[in-house]
């Protein structure tokens, strides 16, 4: 709910008959905000581009702003597969940059978060090399693949190809 310093304790006292009074003592803290969320290391894609894709919103119209940290994950998660879709299968998240700013008018803490990325190079489809195959022939098994060759490498497709020639031997009774 974006009380991200939010804090639980409690309190264990022996009852009667062995039985243990748990008191628990929460302090919900104050509502943590994004207020802004930048990049730097970004040349291919826009800002805006890049913003599209992350989880986490900046507090706006219509939109609360709240911060997550497990949210905060998965959205570096979400650029670095932005990228590997792209042919960018060395892009990383170098790091992230989180600021807080306690607003004394509405009572919360403002975060101003910026993630460093570096994009690498992008790749092209050089094609895939089939080895120990009896069972199906290669060319049964090349027709799985989801790219072609010169084609700008996406990740996705590529691991789309190869999950279904497992499944290929899978449901042929191969595990």
């Amino acid at each position: 709910k974006g009380c991200s310093d939010s804090t639980v304790t409690y309190k264990a006292s022996a009852a009667n008959d062995g039985e243990v009074d748990v008191t628990f003592y929460i302090d919900e803290g104050y509502d943590t905000v994004v207020k802004k969320i930048s990049n730097v290391g970004n040349t291919l894609f826009s800002e805006r581009m890049i913003k599209s894709k992350l989880s986490l919103k900046e507090a706006g119209f219509l939109k609360d702003g709240a911060f997550q940290t497990s949210t905060l994950e998965q959205d570096k998660i979400s650029i670095v597969d932005y990228y590997k879709e792209r042919g960018y299968i060395d892009a990383v998240v170098l790091d992230t940059k989180i600021e807080a700013v306690f607003n004394e008018e509405k009572k919360q803490n403002d975060l101003f978060i910026t993630f460093y990325i570096q994009e690498g190079a992008q790749y092209t489809y050089g094609g895939l090399t089939i080895v120990g195959n009896e069972v199906f022939s290669t060319s049964e098994l090349e027709k799985c693949e989801k790219l072609s060759i010169g084609s700008v490498f996406n990740d996705v497709k590529f691991q789309e190809g190869i999950m279904e020639i497992a499944s290929l031997y899978m449901n042929n009774g191969y595990m």
